[in-house]
């Protein structure tokens, strides 16, 4: 190969490296149930120490909100601990940050039989 080939494919190279590139496109927010007694709930993809209000519904409990400030990584786990959901509860969370992004974690009734 000549050297001027060799040069453009280094250069080509580089240019996909550029600052640019170090720049990720921002994590959607999401949210993962980590126990449901008492309810606890792991958040990401939220600005760096973003405040964020947390609401939790759960069928036959009343509706309870907390709010957290997110790590610098756009982290938090909070925890409802008068809310207590069994395996036959249908319930929903909603996170949204202070910017306006939000995720939601819902679960349906699930068939159970009759008590």
């Amino acid at each position: 190969m000549s050297r001027r080939v060799v040069v453009v494919i280094v250069l080509a190279l580089m240019a996909g490296t550029g600052p640019a590139a170090h720049v990720s496109a921002r994590a959607r927010p999401a949210l993962r149930l980590v126990a449901v007694s008492p309810v606890s709930v792991h958040g990401s993809g939220f600005g760096a120490r973003e405040r964020v209000r947390v609401r939790v519904r759960a069928s036959g409990a009343r509706t309870t909100s907390r709010h957290v400030r997110a790590t610098r990584r756009g982290r938090f786990t909070v925890s409802f601990s008068r809310i207590l959901i069994d395996r036959c509860s249908a319930f929903s969370v909603t996170a949204v940050g202070r910017s306006g992004r939000r995720a939601t974690l819902r679960r349906a009734r699930p068939q159970c039989p009759p008590a």
